[in-house]
This record gives structure tokens, C-alpha cells and sequence, in this order.
């Protein structure tokens, strides 16, 4: 038996008393509590230990409620009300940062970076300067006509090779025009007749994976006026040679030192693919401002 205060009138009382003796103020007995110092049980109401004297906080009404406790569970319950929304706000906007750099952000960084190497690209491949262009451009493959400018530049590539090879021929080479760019295939078509096909036998051997090459040209003759005509390129081992040339297509109006390469030209457009993609403005300004000396065969 331990001995209690009486919250009433302060005399010791048993802790088993349901009523002080001294002043008849009634108990009500609760649940023990332990105390923080030494672990021993205490009486609800009790100020301090029976056991070590540690004091102990009367958080008791008198009706042994505990205020404190119901107080605090309250607080937690108010806190966790206010942080959990926070903490949900504070996630849906870190959510809402990481999406928009993702979607956003990070594509117009890219997209600004694409548009600054195509540009760059451009402008070398307006300069003449197709080897440049070109490797600049396989770094993006996929942005916006990037697939046609590189096949632009390969073919003209080889139509700068057989301009070199053209103005050696001409009275006055500054004064070359081109007007039209032809490219014919590698293969002979399936339906052209065997004796086509055993005529260009070797030709089509020579050439490998290259292309034969026609133009439509322009530029100043010995006389001072100025003539049109076709030309005719093959390649061979030391890049694009000079192989037939004629002033019309028409074998009827052709010269008699014409006549066969006349005819040789209307033979080969009958029996191989036109391929290629050239842009003849930029081929024309390219040839005004002498910027093609220097450009090389691209490979594919």
C-alpha cells in the first residue's frame, strides 16, 4: 500500500481509499501510470514517485481524464491535417517540374540545337563546301529535309566534277550556264533489247556504282555569241570524263559530226532510270561565285 495526497486537502491518504478520510473528498481510480525516473508504478493524482521522489506532472483532472494525452493526439491529429496536403502539394509540383523539363523544356533545348546544325549545315552547302555539310548533317540524320539536302549534295557533287571537266572544252569557261541536270542508272532497264544491252555491255562495266551524267548547258563561243547544247559525262577510275556533246536532241536538226552523239544520248534516256535530285538554283549560284574548285565526289 502506497500513500497519496489528497488533491482536496493535501493529507496522506492510502492509495486504496476510495474517499480522504480527512475531508470525505471521493477518488476515482484510473489506470496506473509508470514513472519516467525508475519505472514504478503511480497512482493517478500522485505528484510525485512513491518509489524515488521523481515529480511527476498532474495531467489528470479530477476525474483521472487524461488531459494532456487527449491533447496531444489533437495536436498530431491537426498536424498530420496540415503537412499531409503540403507534402501532396509539394509532390505534385516536383512531379509537375520534372514532366514539364521532359516534355518541354528538354525538346526546345534539342530543337534549338537541330535548327543551330542545320543552319550551320546550310550555309556551308550554299558556300560549295559539301564535304563540311555533309558530316555536319549525319549528326542529324532525321531533322526536318535533311534526307534530301544530303541527296542533293551527293549528286551535285558529281555535277561539279564534270563542270571542271566541261569548262576545260569551252572558248570562254567563266561564261558556262547549266540549265538542266540529267542522272541515268547503273543498270539497263529490263525491257530494252538485248542488243542494247550487249552494246553498253562494257560501259556498264566501267561505270561500277556510278552514274552516267547529262547536261543542258549554255556559254559563249569563239565568236562572241552564245550557243546551247547537251553534254554527256561517264565516270571512270580518274572521277567523270568528257564522253559526247551535241548542240539538239533532235536527230533530224543534228550536224553530221553530231549525228552520233546525238543519237548515243537519245539511246541511253530510252534505256536507263533518270535518278537523282539536284537543286539547279544553288548549282547556278555556286558556279557564279566559283565555289565549286575545291568540291570532291561525296560518298554514300
Amino acid at each position: 500500500m502506497a500513500l497519496i495526497k489528497c488533491p482536496n486537502c493535501g493529507k496522506e491518504v492510502s492509495d486504496k481509499a476510495n474517499r480522504c478520510v480527512q475531508c470525505g473528498y471521493e477518488f476515482v481510480h484510473q489506470e496506473m501510470r509508470f514513472c519516467q525516473e525508475c519505472g514504478t508504478e503511480i497512482p493517478i493524482g500522485a505528484t510525485e514517485c512513491p518509489n524515488c521522489g521523481f515529480p511527476v506532472e498532474n495531467t489528470h483532472n479530477q476525474n483521472g481524464i487524461s488531459v494532456t494525452n487527449n491533447q496531444t493526439v489533437t495536436k498530431k491529429k491537426n498536424i498530420a491535417v496540415i503537412i499531409i496536403p503540403i507534402v501532396v502539394v509539394v509532390l505534385i509540383a516536383v512531379i509537375g517540374v520534372v514532366f514539364y523539363n521532359i516534355n518541354v523544356v528538354k525538346p526546345k533545348k534539342i530543337e534549338a540545337q537541330n535548327k543551330a546544325t542545320y543552319d550551320e549545315a546550310v550555309e556551308l552547302l550554299e558556300k560549295g563546301k559539301y564535304d563540311e555539310a555533309n558530316e555536319i548533317f549525319n549528326t542529324i540524320p532525321d531533322y526536318e529535309d535533311v534526307d534530301i539536302l544530303q541527296e542533293q549534295l551527293f549528286y551535285e557533287s558529281r555535277v561539279f566534277q564534270c563542270v571542271n571537266s566541261l569548262k576545260e572544252r569551252l572558248k570562254n569557261p567563266d561564261s558556262l550556264q547549266i540549265y538542266e541536270v540529267v542522272f541515268l542508272d547503273n543498270k539497263i532497264k529490263d525491257s530494252s533489247p538485248d542488243y542494247i544491252k550487249e552494246a553498253f555491255k562494257d560501259l556498264l562495266e566501267k561505270q561500277g556504282e556510278e552514274y552516267v551524267v547529262m547536261m543542258r548547258y549554255g556559254a559563249q563561243n569563239g565568236f562572241g555569241g552564245n550557243t546551247m547544247g547537251y553534254v554527256m559525262f561517264i565516270p571512270t577510275s580518274n572521277g567523270y570524263e568528257f564522253f559526247c556533246a551535241c548542240d539538239t536532241l533532235n536527230e533530224e536538226e543534228a550536224d553530221d559530226d553530231e549525228i552520233d552523239s546525238c543519237r548515243n544520248m537519245n539511246i541511253m534516256l530510252d534505256n536507263f532510270e533518270q535518278i537523282g535530285n539536284v537543286d539547279i538554283d544553288r548549282i547556278k549560284r555556286i558556279l557564279k561565285d566559283n565555289n565549286y574548285t575545291s568540291i570532291k565526289i561525296i560518298e554514300e
